[in-house]
């Protein structure tokens, strides 16, 4: 069982629920999804070392089609001050991924930081590397 959408899309409002809801769903799944979100809480509450450890399990289940942890791993490294580590982890995620990450960001000279940061808010509720749903994230925000 994944945590309730409501829960972990908004996760800087209700980081409780949300993190009640995935110690809920690793409990019962142990999966790349619930291992991503609770990656990105942990990045989100400043806990690098937690976020790195999940992170790391996600992507090593998943390898690099987990661009989704890749990019929070990206972030907690950068955040941590490890600029070696931010790059790689960028450079490692699907160009197709990373294309659509920069057009959100904006502006081709965007920092990486604020591509990964763009691209999540690009993927709302999705944390999942399923190409059966990149039409739901990748459309989103794209001016016709």
């Amino acid at each position: 069982m994944l945590p309730r959408p409501e829960a972990v899309v908004d996760l800087a409002q209700r980081r409780g629920e949300a993190a009640a809801d995935l110690e809920e769903a690793l409990r019962q799944d142990g999966g790349v999804e619930s291992l991503t979100w609770r990656g990105e809480l942990r990045r989100l509450r400043g806990d690098w070392k937690g976020a790195g450890e999940d992170l790391n399990a996600a992507i090593r289940m998943d390898g690099t089609s987990s661009f989704w942890a890749l990019a929070n791993r990206a972030l907690a490294k950068s955040a941590a001050g490890d600029a070696a580590g931010l790059k790689s982890d960028y450079a490692s995620i699907r160009r197709d991924v990373l294309d659509r990450f920069e057009a959100e960001a904006g502006a081709a000279e965007a920092k990486p930081e604020a591509v990964l940061e763009a691209g999540l808010r690009l993927g709302r509720g999705v944390r999942v590397a399923n190409e059966y749903l990149f039409p739901v994230w990748m459309g989103h925000g794209k001016k016709a």
